[in-house]
């Protein structure tokens, strides 16, 4: 693993007197090979939201990808909560700056990109936010719906399945269902 790590973080909130209340977080963390992450929260304030993590190769397209988002965030009229940067020399200097409603949410691979080795059993990778960065509804996947063709096909299937397997069983046994 190669420590130290930059760190830097935005919190931001947004309100306009009770219809809307919201915060964004923004943090970024560079390992010392330019490798980063940048780590998005969003929601309603007082709870934890939805979160994307994006990876990057470059160290400059991540601080300028960074920036752009908390600017563009201030120029909406969000205000900063806090703001703070700081150098990482530990794993536990790592979860402490996330914090316990983020730290156990970052994916491995999020991890793994700027940790090289870094233990990652147990970690989920990230679904599909329900939720785009402005607040706006994504809405649910649409279900599967099959058509009349496919659901008698299924059954005809399952109807093959179950005679073929009452034939296998009085092929072993010439007795079988004999009172």
């Amino acid at each position: 693993m190669s420590y130290p790590l930059d760190f830097a973080h935005y919190a931001l909130e947004f309100s306009d007197g009770g219809r809307s209340n919201k915060h964004y977080n923004a943090t970024l963390l560079i390992a010392p090979n330019g490798m980063s992450i940048l780590v998005k929260r969003w929601g309603k304030i007082g709870s934890i939201g939805e979160m994307k993590v994006e990876k990057f190769a470059i160290q400059k397209k991540a601080e300028s990808e960074f920036e752009k988002i908390v600017q563009s965030k201030l120029g909406k009229g969000y205000e900063t909560r806090s703001h703070n940067m700081k150098q990482i020399n530990a794993e536990g200097e790592l979860r402490m700056a996330f914090g316990p409603a983020v730290w156990p949410k970052l994916p491995g691979s999020a991890l793994e990109h700027v940790l090289p080795g870094f233990d990652t059993a147990g970690r989920k990778e990230l679904g599909e936010t329900r939720f785009d960065e402005n607040g706006k509804f994504k809405g649910d996947p649409a279900p599967r719906v099959f058509s009349q063709a496919e659901i008698a096909a299924a059954r005809a299937a399952e109807r093959l399945a179950a005679q073929e397997e009452a034939q296998k069983t009085y092929a072993v046994n010439p007795n079988f269902g004999r009172f």
